[in-house]
């Protein structure tokens, strides 16, 4: 005789938690995986979600994309710590060759009238100009107690043109916010004085909508003396922040906002447009920015504005807990990068 069937509540039924538990490990490596590769996707896959979903969209998916990765942060922190000095990271500076110094060649003055035979001449040579001074280290005020090794303290180590007696460039690192120690301030502090500060426009931004290209790379004859570069601000269209750069305007200047201006003699003035800081007719170049952060060593009160100073969208980006870049000036008037 053949079994019968067995009744539908006896069957044995598959195994499917192998399958879920596989599909659930392969996905959580995926997230890993993209996770880790982050900082080499997220401007791509920004560009791309703005396209199929639009601006605004995007900046929620970035406000819940930011608040995710500020906890992960904090959690990473509380079980394996972390590097608190951003120039601990390995990054390399190459060696660049510095420049010949000066000669100054000293030469006896030729009196107007030659004088008589027999009479001694006293030549005076020209006078020397005075040595430049040194780079000032500004004063760094203490935030913490618990200070990291370097944390708040100037250093030259690893820069070009390093000679703590003749430094062009210095740099440390500070950690403003005690809820979060990994969060640090990479500071850089640039001698105004001995090199050139060069604002280039984009091939597509900040002129994408005024068609307004730039050539987007750092000048050929730059590169053998070329001491540090950074990105210069948000896209056009984010903000409508104005830049002006080697005959080209990008995108007008508007008043109200953080404008930094380079001088054809390499002067440096920075503030805001329009109330600080006006065209000249000596202006190579002015890029705008948001609002200024800190006014006379003090934090402005215009942090706190609304959401028209970080961007035109109405998601808040001034919460957006990520990595920004900063430019300043110190009140001997040198670079703070």
């Amino acid at each position: 005789m053949r079994p019968s069937a067995l009744p539908a509540d006896i069957r044995p039924r598959p195994r499917r938690w192998p399958l879920a538990a596989a599909s659930s490990l392969f996905f959580l490596t995926v997230l890993g995986a993209l996770y880790l590769q982050k900082d080499t996707y997220t401007d791509d896959l920004a560009e791309l979600s703005r396209r199929l979903i639009g601006d605004e969209n995007t900046a929620r998916v970035e406000s819940w994309y930011f608040r995710l990765h500020d906890r992960i942060d904090q959690l990473q922190y509380r079980l394996t710590g972390g590097d608190s000095d951003p120039f601990a990271r390995g990054a390399t500076v190459d060696y660049i060759p510095r420049p010949p110094s000066r000669v100054i060649v000293l030469e006896p003055v030729r009196p107007v009238v030659d004088p008589p035979p027999g009479i001694p001449v006293l030549a005076v040579p020209e006078p020397v100009p005075p040595p430049m001074e040194r780079l000032a280290m500004p004063e760094i005020h203490r935030l913490r107690d618990n200070r990291e090794p370097g944390e708040e303290q100037w250093s030259t180590t690893g820069l070009p043109r390093n000679d703590p007696e003749d430094p062009i460039m210095a740099r440390t690192f500070v950690r403003p916010d005690p809820d979060r120690p990994y969060a640090t301030v990479g500071i850089l502090l640039v001698d105004a004085r001995r090199t050139r500060l060069h604002i280039v426009g984009g091939t597509e931004e900040p002129g994408s909508e005024r068609r307004v290209d730039g050539p987007g790379v750092i000048a050929p004859e730059h590169m053998s003396v070329l001491l540090a570069a950074w990105n210069g601000g948000f896209q056009g269209p984010h903000g409508s922040f104005g830049m002006v750069a080697n005959g080209l305007e990008y995108k007008p200047l508007r008043n109200g906002f953080a404008s930094i201006a380079v001088l054809e003699d390499g002067t440096i003035p920075m503030g805001e447009w329009g109330r600080t800081l006006t065209w000249r007719e000596d202006m190579v170049a002015v890029r705008q920015n948001a609002a200024l952060l800190v006014e006379d060593c003090a934090i402005s009160d215009r942090t706190g504005e609304g959401n028209e100073t970080w961007g035109y969208v109405q998601v808040d980006s001034s919460e957006f807990i990520t990595w920004r870049s900063a430019i300043g000036l110190t009140a001997e008037g040198d670079l703070l990068v």
